[in-house]
């Protein structure tokens, strides 16, 4: 992208669906438990509150359009261009002019080109995020106004194996560098990394595609993955996000998961959402670097942000939960968190199998991976808990590993 150094992300807003929802209000989501197999800890998977709408997706659109024009101190004759998207449009092509239609006359746009982005699955945001900088960068358009708006079409697709869902929508402004605007971000860098052949149903998300999609940023920006202030991902189960990410190179202590419990997985607008509520936190640091990430199976899509002149609301800091220290009978211990995690009975003898053989589905094979990095500060391959190490075997790794690291 030419001269990216004049393109600027400002004012980030989001909103949710008007209706909050404990998860175990969920229709189905006992079920969905029992079925996978997952150990009923909220806290461990982050489950928490999500949020639907009896809005339509045109109506949650305008309303986040709305909030960041108006933290902008932006006219709606001021926006040149929009880039609208969804994980899914409607199915009827003429109902495609109407849901432009409805989202320009909201936001008062009158005769400004409209670009529509979808396929990307969750990742749909940041690839729109990457047309309106192309767009911006090549002196095509001043300033874009990019959304993402989505809601699930029937509440049984709010389940999923992998999150949560929410609906909901976020908006930003993709334009050239204002001076003196506050909630500004530079645009560094972007890449991404993408292998065909994953991109089927069932496929999980990859933690190579992460590395390479990593590499390539950061050559290119020439930077390490060290100076990065905040991860900003999508909000998936806790222990997925927080091991494919640390398997990618990056410290726990990087990523920003509260919103996992709090928000849920609102689609494509994860990142943007998780960069206002830092921002609104007063944990954005000036100067700092911020990477919006999103992983679906077979893509990973990135966009790297300096923080320019955030506009704190209070005073605050985050405060990285540090690790607690395994037991100092590590076997023990990990005996006991096979059993909870895969929900085996008190009796049953763990030390001498693998994981295997005791049954583990991936869900609760990430969940005992998890545990062991949350506990002890010990990062374990998948390949190594799915390999023909018994638990005894992997109790020996994880102490070895983490007296290297004393």
């Amino acid at each position: 992208m030419a001269e990216t150094n004049r393109v600027v992300l400002r004012a980030p807003r989001y909103v949710l669906g008007e209706i909050s929802m404990d998860h175990t209000e969920i229709k189905g989501f006992a079920e969905l438990v029992d079925e996978r197999r997952m150990v009923p800890d909220a806290g461990m998977w982050g489950w928490g509150t999500v949020h639907r709408t009896e809005l339509d997706t045109a109506t949650l659109a305008v309303r986040a359009g709305r909030l960041t024009l108006s933290a902008a101190g932006v006219e709606p004759g001021e926006v040149d261009a929009m880039v609208l998207c969804s994980t899914t449009f409607p199915g009827e092509v003429g109902a495609h002019g109407e849901l432009i239609a409805s989202v320009l006359r909201g936001l008062g746009l009158d005769d400004v080109p409209v670009t529509g982005i979808t396929l990307n699955r969750c990742a749909t945001l940041l690839t729109g995020l990457q047309t309106a900088a192309t767009m911006v960068a090549a002196g095509r358009h001043r300033t874009v106004l990019v959304i993402t708006t989505d809601a699930v079409a029937d509440e049984s697709a709010r389940l999923a194996d992998f999150a949560l869902f929410s609906d909901g929508a976020a908006a930003c402004l993709v334009s050239q560098r204002v001076d003196g605007a506050l909630e500004s971000y530079e645009w560094v860098a972007d890449a991404h990394a993408q292998d065909p052949a994953s991109m089927g149903r069932g496929t999980e998300i990859s933690a190579d595609l992460a590395k390479a999609a990593n590499q390539r940023l950061f050559a290119g920006a020439g930077i390490a993955v060290e100076e990065i202030d905040g991860l900003l991902h999508n909000n998936i189960f806790l222990p997925i996000v927080t091991m494919k990410e640390v398997q990618a190179g990056f410290a726990q202590s990087q990523l920003d998961t509260s919103n996992i419990t709090r928000v849920g997985h609102c689609f494509a607008a994860d990142p943007l959402i998780n960069l206002v509520d830092r921002q609104s936190a007063g944990t954005v640091r000036p100067g700092g670097l911020y990477l919006l990430a999103s992983s679906v199976s077979g893509l990973r899509m990135c966009v790297l942000l300096r923080a320019d002149r955030p506009r704190p609301t209070h005073e605050g800091v985050t405060e990285v939960q540090k690790s607690v220290g395994a037991d100092p009978t590590t076997l023990s211990w990990l005996q006991t968190t096979v059993r909870e995690v895969l929900q085996l009975p008190e009796p049953e003898d763990v030390g001498t199998r693998t994981l295997r053989e005791l049954g583990a589905s991936s869900l609760q094979t990430v969940g005992v991976q998890y545990r062991i990095l949350q506990e002890t500060s010990v990062s374990v391959e998948m390949s190594e808990l799915i390999g023909s190490s018994t638990v005894a075997d992997l109790a020996v790794l994880v102490e070895e590993r983490r007296r290297a690291t004393a």
